[in-house]
C-alpha cells in the first residue's frame, strides 16, 4: 500500500485498498498539521494568561515557545504538539520524482523530534514566582530530600550539558524546512493547475502569493532570531529588552502560523482556492 498518494490522483477520495486498508488523504493530514502549528502558539499565549491558581495549569509568560517545555501541564502540549507534526513529515512522500522532498521532509521531522526531546534551556520567566518542572538530583539525607549543592538554576533547567545545542540545531533545521516548502515546494505548478493558454489558475496564483507571503514571515523570524543570537551568543553584547518583551516567542509564533497557514491552503482549507475539476 502506497501511504501517501502521488501523481495526478493524489488528492482523489482514499478508496479502500488491499487487505482493507485505505490510502492516507494527503490533504486532510495537510489541514490537521495546518491547524496544530497555528494552534499551539495561540494555545500557549491563552495558557500563560489564564487566571488560574492551580499550579498544575497556571504558567507565566515565557521567552520563547521552547520554554513551555518546562511548564507542568502545556509542556506536555508542547512536546506532543511537535511529535505529532514530526511524525507527518517523516511519512510525507512529496510530489516530486527524485524523492527530495521526501528526503528533507523526513529529516525536518527528526529535527522535530529533537525540539521536542531536547529542550532549551533555562526557565524562560522573569516572574519571581513561577510553576515550572526543572530537572534536579536529589539525596535522600534522614528521609528527607535536599538538593546536591547550592541550587543553580541554570542546572536545573537542564535536560544535560549539551541539550540544548541540539534544541538550537534542531530548530534551525525546521525553520529552514518550512521556508524551503513554501517558497519552492508548494509554488510548484502542476500541468493540471494551468490553464489553456499554459498559464498558472487565477486560484493557483492567489495560494502562490500566500505561500510566498508565509515564506516572507517565516525568513523575516529567522534573521529577527538570528540576529539576537550573534549579538548576544558571538558578539556578547546584552539585548536585555529581546526578553523583556518577549520577542523570541512571537517570532515563534509568527513563524508557526505561517507555516500552518501555508498547510491549510495546501489542504485547501478555504473552500474557495480549491482548483476547478473538470466534469
Amino acid at each position: 500500500m502506497e501511504l501517501l498518494q502521488t501523481g495526478k490522483t493524489r488528492y482523489q477520495p482514499a478508496p479502500a485498498g488491499k487487505d482493507g486498508y485505505a490510502a492516507i488523504d494527503q490533504r486532510a493530514l495537510a489541514r490537521v498539521v495546518g491547524m496544530v502549528a497555528v494552534g499551539l502558539p495561540v494555545v500557549l499565549w491563552i495558557a500563560s494568561h489564564l487566571p488560574s491558581s492551580n499550579p498544575y495549569i497556571d504558567s507565566c509568560f515565557r521567552f520563547s515557545i521552547s520554554h513551555f517545555y518546562y511548564a507542568p501541564f502545556w509542556g506536555t502540549v508542547f512536546t506532543g504538539a511537535l511529535v505529532f507534526i514530526g511524525a507527518y513529515l517523516i511519512v510525507y512522500k512529496g510530489e516530486d520524482r527524485h524523492d527530495a522532498e521526501k528526503r528533507l521532509a523526513s529529516y525536518a521531522g527528526l529535527a522535530c523530534f529533537g525540539i521536542a526531546l531536547f529542550p532549551t534551556g533555562g526557565w524562560g520567566c522573569d516572574e519571581v514566582v513561577f510553576a515550572a518542572r526543572p530537572m534536579l538530583l536529589f539525596d535522600l539525607i534522614k528521609g528527607v530530600p535536599v538538593i546536591q549543592g547550592a541550587f543553580d538554576p541554570d542546572r536545573a533547567f537542564m535536560l544535560f550539558k549539551y541539550a540544548s545545542v541540539i534544541h538550537y540545531g534542531s530548530a534551525a533545521v525546521v525553520f529552514f524546512f518550512l521556508a524551503w516548502f513554501c517558497f519552492f515546494v508548494f509554488t510548484a505548478i502542476d500541468d493540471d493547475q494551468r490553464g489553456p493558454d499554459g498559464k498558472p489558475t487565477q486560484v493557483k496564483v492567489i495560494r502562490n502569493a500566500l505561500y510566498y507571503a508565509a515564506g516572507t514571515v517565516i525568513v523575516i523570524a529567522i534573521l529577527a532570531m538570528g540576529t539576537v543570537f550573534a549579538v548576544e551568543g558571538l558578539l556578547g553584547i546584552p539585548v536585555p529588552w529581546w526578553d523583556a518583551g518577549n520577542w523570541t516567542f512571537t517570532c515563534e509564533a509568527a513563524a508557526l502560523i505561517a507555516f500552518g497557514v501555508s498547510w491549510l491552503v495546501k489542504g485547501r482549507f478555504i473552500a474557495w482556492l480549491q482548483d476547478e475539476v473538470a466534469p
